[in-house]
């Protein structure tokens, strides 16, 4: 018996921000800033090719270079959750549109794994909450924390216990309500929208999850965080009193080096994941 992903969902919230929402000498003051974009224009395709991804380094380059020169980082419009709206409400609004998509009813889950960008609560998991309101009377559910890295650590998990029969059907979610935590001042802000998917994974005779390709690296730990300030004086533990939280670096040229290093990191994965399942990277249809 395989495992086999049967169902997706996806919430956004009704409230859109478009780019008229920022004032123009906000936006003036990022484009000055801003690094001027190569002007030499490549094949993407050609990354695939090359055998050590030296042509990786340079697509990544360039296409930094190209993002940074757009003040809004070619998005024109983001979908921003209301004040009210909790992370365990995003979750159960996915959660339930993917069990519709796959057709399991609630009580015929046996896992529910929930991820959170912005807990509702510090070491207070959502997922039995979840559990509860979705009608998964029957299901085990607890959180994982694997950052923007979540959804295929829960994946490979999910496989797992499909495949030693440990469970039949594995809800897993992703609520990612992080608008909040960025002031309209914060550049980064643009290029982010609030959004929950969701995903039901089950049994299968044909072959489903064929492989994963997972590598830790802690070098980039403070890369992307949740911080009061940039300082230890400024940046106060979560449990005890301080200004409030938002996204933000205390790494910022392991920041800058984990943004210009992502066609070189997916190319790599993508290669190791064919290569577990048999496949060469020219066989697959999308990317």
């Amino acid at each position: 018996m395989r495992a086999a992903i049967r169902g997706l969902g996806e919430w956004r919230p009704g409230t859109i921000r478009r780019n008229e929402d920022w004032s123009p000498e906000l936006v003036a003051s990022w484009a000055a800033r801003a690094p001027k974009p190569e002007a030499t224009k490549v094949d993407e395709t050609a990354l695939v090719a090359a055998p050590d991804l030296t042509e990786a380094d340079r697509l990544s380059a360039i296409g930094f270079a190209e993002d940074m020169a757009d003040p809004f980082l070619f998005a024109r419009e983001r979908h921003v959750a209301d004040p009210s709206v909790t992370s365990i409400d995003g979750s159960v609004h996915a959660g339930r549109a993917a069990l519709e998509d796959a057709g399991v009813s609630p009580e015929d889950v046996d896992v529910v794994m929930v991820w959170d960008a912005v807990p509702d609560r510090p070491g207070c998991p959502g997922a039995p909450k979840v559990c509860e309101r979705l009608g998964a009377t029957r299901a085990h559910g607890f959180d994982i924390q694997q950052a923007c890295a979540s959804v295929i650590s829960s994946l490979e998990l999910a496989a797992a216990l499909i495949e030693s029969g440990r469970a039949r059907h594995v809800l897993l979610t992703q609520t990612h309500i992080g608008l909040r935590l960025m002031g309209l001042e914060t550049p980064m802000c643009v290029n982010v929208g609030d959004l929950a998917t969701a995903i039901v994974v089950g049994p299968s005779e044909r072959a489903g999850v064929l492989s994963t390709s997972i590598v830790s690296d802690g070098r980039f730990q403070q890369a992307v965080l949740l911080a009061r300030g940039k300082d230890d004086e400024t940046d106060t533990p979560w449990f005890v009193a301080g200004g409030p939280f938002v996204f933000g670096t205390k790494d910022r040229s392991g920041a800058q080096q984990m943004m210009k290093d992502t066609v070189k990191m997916g190319a790599l994965t993508i290669r190791e994941a064919c290569e577990r399942a048999a496949l060469a990277p020219r066989a697959l249809d999308v990317i």
